[in-house]
């Protein structure tokens, strides 16, 4: 994912969260609100519960790579992951499956 999408700032972290959509899985969560900036920006979010930081980077890193085949970003908006403790970030095929039915649930 460019530089250019990704979601930096806190008050843009808070924003998204407290005034987007959410859409919620039992260890993932995402929240969407459009943007005026023209293109998507993507920010990942893990909980310290998780694990130790080499466990929460993986598993950030995992959903960024996921995001990168699935997410169109041409579309304005800015979208916020939050990972939860119960995320296994040894389960690839399945965090995918995760991910794709949170996004498919914004066509609806």
């Amino acid at each position: 994912m460019k530089v250019k999408n990704r979601l930096k700032k806190n008050e843009d972290f808070d924003n998204t969260i407290h005034k987007g959509r959410a859409y919620k899985t039992t260890n993932l969560a995402m929240f969407v609100l459009p943007n005026s900036v023209g293109y998507a920006r993507v920010g990942v979010s893990v909980q310290t519960k998780l694990g130790k930081a080499n466990k929460r980077n993986k598993a950030r890193r995992q959903i960024k790579a996921i995001l990168g085949n699935l997410l169109d970003l041409h579309i304005a908006n800015d979208y916020v992951f939050i990972i939860y403790k119960g995320y296994n970030s040894d389960e690839f095929v399945l965090n995918q499956k995760l991910v794709t039915e949170l996004i498919s649930r914004l066509d609806k």
